[in-house]
Order: structure tokens, then C-alpha cells, then sequence
């Protein structure tokens, strides 16, 4: 065996181990309850920021931060998210 082939022994074993971890992971995570006590707000941010036009960088919902800055919000997440539940339900 040459040089060549043990790199490609070994690129070959490096793609074909992150496939199995990226499968494995996949599989446990479909297995996983989805039951989130903060997808609700999730959800909610996405669909008043798209059917309402309200920033998801501003809390609307807070009683003690109502109206202050939200730093780093996972706007795509929950505009993905809102899209989603208009598309097929919350089941």
C-alpha cells in the first residue's frame, strides 16, 4: 500500500464515520418527544412577526420586559417554525 491509498483508507473512514454518527444522532432525535414549554413562544414570535409584522427583537410578550430588546433571537427558527404550523397544524 502507498501513500496514496492509506489517505484515501483514511478519508474514506473519516466520511463513512460522520455518516454514522449524523444517522445515529438523527435517529435519536426522531425518537425524542418534541414537547417544548418554550416552543409556544417560538411559535408565537414567528406568527406575530409574520402575519402581524411585530420585531422579533422586541418582547411583546413579557409582563416585567414588555417592550425591551430580545439580543440575539432565533428569528429564522420562528419564522421556519410559523411557516410550518400554517402549512400542517401543530400536529
Amino acid at each position: 500500500m502507498n501513500w496514496i491509498e492509506a489517505i484515501e483508507r483514511k478519508r474514506s473512514l473519516l466520511i463513512y464515520g460522520t455518516l454514522v454518527i449524523c444517522i445515529a444522532a438523527l435517529a435519536v432525535t426522531a425518537r425524542r418527544n418534541i414537547y417544548s414549554f418554550d416552543s409556544f413562544w417560538q411559535l408565537q414570535t414567528g406568527l406575530d412577526w409574520i402575519q402581524q409584522g411585530l420585531s422579533p427583537w422586541i418582547d411583546h410578550f413579557s409582563i416585567t420586559f414588555n417592550g425591551t430588546p430580545i439580543s440575539n433571537p432565533p428569528f429564522i427558527f420562528q419564522g421556519i417554525l410559523a411557516i410550518l404550523e400554517q402549512q400542517f397544524g401543530l400536529e
